[in-house]
């Protein structure tokens, strides 16, 4: 590969649901850029799923609102929550097998919280997991930058300049020199990937609060649920401990839901005896068994991933760099547990509350907009 070094406006570093709105909040903008993610394809694992209100308004204006609309859980499907001792008896002869504790309504569903969200805007809370609004938005970001959307191109180096930054690119599984690119601004939205650290910022919060492991699942479990209108089954079994010990368990389309087709998620923590193992396929079907207590599931049951990961509760200090040339956004910026879905929604919004202030500063060149930036 040639050493070629072309300059943008903007490069974008991650091509998640964060760098990808990026991308095309600056192609409405009319900024010129580029992208690059390290993977060669969208994520294979379910990851966030909720996207809430602000986000649903984002979409809208970015143009893709009405096929995520299209492809998430229909409202008969999404409006509920519900906790559970299990969903079947299998191999217990206690009498809180099988039990309803409780449930409620969520998400703007419901007489309770329908109104409110209904005033607060016209958009709508939507449930769709990440494995599906990603390639939503790798097609709108390519249609509206054909040229400018690289993925399976890894960022290896940031170098930053005064008026600059200079990247070294190298593209997946290819051995050479690799490529260099030069940008006025750079967006970090490579997750978890460590593009702040690099950058020497620093942290605030906790890390590693809870171990986690989550599954993307095929498998028939709407015939076994009691409740169609439920989107998250939590479980408490008194022998693992609250909920998110136990596990929880949610749908993920294909909609409408087809028992020969339909997704699963099931996460839980890893309990104290399991933390520093292996937690593999086996052990994930153990766990689902225990929880669930569904006779003959796991025979039905194909686990298309798996993904261990940490709960963390963290901000970087500034959401841009010493430098003053490279801007971090979504998990790059901060780490938020997962339960409120408010990883995914509060990186969409970083992004379009930082794209049309890049446009502005790069439009307007000639006027000085670091109090507007910082």
């Amino acid at each position: 590969m040639s050493n070629l070094k072309d300059s943008y406006p903007v490069v974008i570093i991650g091509g998640g649901p964060v760098g990808l709105i990026s991308s095309i909040l600056l192609s409405l903008q009319g900024i010129p850029h580029m992208l690059f993610e390290r993977y060669s394809g969208t994520s294979i694992h379910p990851k966030a799923v909720g996207i809430n209100q602000r986000t649903s308004e984002i979409l809208r204006k970015i143009g893709v609102e009405d096929e995520v609309r299209r492809q998430a859980a229909p409202p008969e499907m999404s409006g509920r929550t519900a906790w559970y001792t299990s969903l079947g008896k299998s191999g217990l002869g206690k009498g809180w097998a099988g039990r309803e504790i409780a449930s409620r309504y969520a998400w703007g569903a419901g007489p309770q919280y329908a109104p409110n969200f209904e005033k607060a805007s016209p958009a709508r809370y939507f449930l769709l997991p990440q494995i599906r609004l990603e390639p939503i938005l790798k097609r709108r970001a390519e249609e509206l930058n054909p040229e400018g959307i690289w993925f399976g191109y890894d960022v290896v180096g940031v170098e930053e300049k005064n008026d600059h930054v200079i990247l070294a690119v190298q593209k997946q599984k290819c051995e050479g020199q690799g490529l260099k690119f030069e940008a006025t601004w750079v967006i970090g939205a490579d997750g978890g990937r460590g593009l702040a650290n690099k950058m020497g910022m620093r942290w605030n919060g906790e890390s590693d609060v809870i171990d986690m492991v989550s599954a993307h699942i095929r498998a028939p479990i709407s015939k076994y649920h009691p409740d169609r209108s439920i989107f998250i089954s939590w479980f408490v079994n008194p022998e693992m401990g609250g909920s998110i010990n136990t596990g929880y368990l949610y749908h993920l389309g294909p909609y409408p839901i087809q028992q020969d087709t339909e997704e699963w998620c099931f996460a839980c923590a890893f309990l104290p005896h399991e933390r520093g193992r292996t937690f593999g396929k086996k052990e994930m079907r153990e766990r689902m068994k225990d929880v669930l207590k569904l006779e003959g599931l796991d025979e039905e049951t194909e686990i298309l991933s798996l993904s261990t990961w940490h709960v963390n509760a963290k901000v970087v200090e500034r959401y841009r760099s010493n430098g003053g040339r490279v801007f971090f956004v979504g998990d790059a910026a901060h780490r938020i547990p997962p339960w409120g879905a408010l990883g995914m929604n509060s990186g969409a919004q970083d992004a379009d509350n930082l794209v049309w202030k890049l446009a502005l500063a790069i439009k307007r060149a000639d006027k000085n907009w670091n109090g507007l930036l910082d």
